[in-house]
């Protein structure tokens, strides 16, 4: 049975510091755990964020959903809250749907360098995941 997509904006917050990183997604949920799994992995694209979780630790941070909205207004919202929370980790200030964007050819280059060094294990279970992720759009 598929989970059912919840649309929001999340936080992803240094504890001490209260320094954060705000985003939104179509299933901000799943949208937290894979930031978590890159910034576990060291691949994830925003270098300050991964550069702080590297610092202090995976247990210095913790990830919030700040709102549930509606899909059509989720960009919207998650702008409101850079506004109001002015986050130190987003490199953009200006909130957009990054769907249909192209991914740089220096992300994709050390994506392609965590594919080579992951274990057999790790493989095969990116390669469920990704064939789960297809059948999810065909359904």
């Amino acid at each position: 049975m598929a989970r059912k997509l919840i649309p929001g904006v999340y936080r992803i917050s240094h504890i001490a510091t209260g320094n954060c990183y705000i985003g939104s997604s179509k299933h901000v949920h799943d949208r937290c755990h894979e930031h978590q799994r890159l910034l576990r992995k060291g691949t994830h694209i925003n270098r300050h964020l991964q550069s702080a979780w590297n610092k202090y630790g995976e247990d210095a941070f913790a990830c919030d959903v700040l709102e549930e909205c509606a899909l059509d207004i989720v960009v919207e919202r998650e702008q409101y809250w850079i506004d109001v929370l002015a986050p130190a980790y987003n490199i953009r200030k200006i909130a957009e749907s990054n769907l249909g964007m192209k991914m740089p050819e220096i992300a994709k280059e050390r994506r392609y360098q965590t594919w080579l060094k992951s274990s057999p294990e790790e493989k095969e279970a990116a390669r469920q995941n990704l064939a789960k992720g297809r059948q999810k759009m065909l359904d």
